[in-house]
């Protein structure tokens, strides 16, 4: 026994040592005196310790002849080693219970490469899974949501979460998941215990905390009561850069080692790569979109110049009729809400409103007057522009002076105003108002807007022209 290369003890039926081996000294790290004035409960790991009084009941009680369990036993240095014991009960000549042979073999590291091949079968398995998710997605919220879900269902761990990189160093997180027991309280944990995320954003290396009973912080405390063992944040990477990252926590002190780190790094990657993917088809189908949109307008700015030029070829006796015609097509082709067109007089100084259309209601109205005196600034800008075209009318300086008579009653928010030049002159205007929120004006509603007052400025020299040969006329 003494020279046996495994651990080897003889236990009295109370559990105490009654021999001890130099390889059982090893083992467990204390000298045969201190396990001979002991019993194998004090280095049993706790969690072990009933099962062992069941099987030393079973032998007592003949039900077996031998027992082989493995188990946990504590070193002296508080490292956990596992071994696997096989134990016999010795009779004496009357077939009453005499000792316990037992034989110790230290197991730790085959129990640590089979924990971690676990680790890395079940990382596989999560990866796979997911990578079923990625194939399948179809928008970024589910994508993450379901990943998260993969990761504490089919992966075993206790959290999973995604955030992405916020303003200065904030993370904002985006995505969680958590296993039904204590659930609210370790989503509420996660989302304000990412310091490993940060790191991982901030170095776009993964960040591995091991032990969180060793770490620092508020969130600590929390951690270690629901459980929580090891972290490792793991960062998502576009072009080289850190734009987020993927949390997992583990209830296992093991989690994380070289190899499962490996896979899971491989797993980030290819969820970096999907939600990428994801953003481009995105931003392909909004560009698609707003290129259909766009060719709309184009063919509906083409039809209404085409009408109008056709119906405007020579101007009528009555010009009031082309303006009336003119603000119809003009807010039926933009979609704005009021469209007008105004007339200065002589001086410059006043533009009276010749006809103000309302679209959708299709009703004209007239009457309304600016002059330069209550609006210098909206007059000097028009007068230095071809289109003036503002987003937010009420806050911008050249058409903040129309926000008590015009804008505020009106419900206006953005303006677009073309001067309608004469003789080098600012003979009028074209203005679309459009009412509700602020609306940018697109390059192309600009240039039809233009094109439109250029016609207008035609149709007014012309008009002008037929004036004056009439009054020659009657002369």
């Amino acid at each position: 026994m003494h020279y046996s290369p495994i651990g080897m003890a003889l236990v009295s039926t109370s559990g105490e040592y009654l021999e001890v081996n130099p390889a059982l000294c090893a083992i467990v790290g204390y000298s045969a005196d201190e396990l001979l004035a002991t019993g194998f409960e004090s280095i049993t790991h706790p969690d072990d310790y009933a099962a062992d009084v069941v099987a030393t009941k079973r032998m007592l009680h003949r039900e077996v002849e031998t027992i082989r369990r493995v188990k946990r036993y504590r070193h002296k240095d508080g490292r956990i080693r596992w071994v696997q014991v096989n134990s016999s009960l010795i009779l004496d000549d009357n077939g009453a219970p005499r000792y316990f042979v037992s034989q110790i073999q230290d197991i730790t590291e085959r129990k640590r490469a089979d924990e971690d091949l676990q680790h890395a079968n079940r990382a596989l398995q999560t990866i796979s899974n997911c990578n079923q998710v990625l194939v399948h997605a179809t928008d970024e919220a589910t994508l993450l949501r379901e990943i998260c879900q993969v990761m504490v269902r089919d992966g075993g761990y206790r959290v999973a979460w995604v955030g992405f990189a916020g303003a200065e160093s904030d993370v904002k997180t985006v995505a969680i998941a958590s296993d039904e027991k204590d659930g609210h309280a370790r989503i509420a944990w996660a989302a304000r215990g990412g310091e490993q995320m940060a790191a991982a954003i901030a170095t776009g290396a993964p960040a591995v905390c091991k032990d969180l009973r060793a770490a620092t912080g508020p969130w600590r405390d929390e951690a270690i009561r629901l459980g929580y063992r090891s972290c490792v944040a793991l960062p998502l990477l576009a072009d080289g850069r850190a734009f987020g990252a993927l949390t997992l926590c583990s209830g296992e002190e093991t989690s994380f080692d070289v190899s499962e780190a490996t896979l899971l790094k491989e797993l980030a990657d290819d969820l970096a790569f999907g939600i990428v993917a994801l953003r481009a088809r995105v931003n392909q189908r909004q560009a698609e979109a707003a290129l259909r949109t766009a060719n709309e307008r184009y063919e509906r700015q083409e039809a209404a110049l085409t009408k109008l030029t056709k119906s405007n070829v020579s101007a009528p006796d009555d010009f009031t009729d082309i303006v009336r015609g003119m603000t119809e097509v003009v807010a039926n082709t933009l979609s704005v809400a009021l469209v007008a067109v105004w007339r200065h007089d002589e001086g410059g100084t006043v533009t009276q409103c010749q006809d103000l259309f309302t679209w959708p209601e299709g009703t004209h109205s007239d009457g309304l007057s600016l002059s330069q005196d209550a609006c210098p600034a909206y007059f000097k800008a028009l007068a230095g522009v071809e289109v003036l075209a503002v987003t937010n009318a009420r806050s911008d300086p050249r058409t903040s002076e129309l926000s008590e008579s015009l804008l505020l009653p009106y419900g206006i928010t953005s303006v677009m105003c073309v001067p309608i030049r004469s003789r080098g002159a600012t003979a009028g205007v074209l203005s679309c108002k459009h009412v509700g929120q602020s609306r940018r004006w697109m390059p192309d509603e600009q240039a039809f807007a233009l094109a439109v007052a250029n016609l207008l400025s035609t149709l007014l020299a012309q008009s002008e022209r037929q004036r004056l040969e009439q009054q020659l006329r009657q002369a």
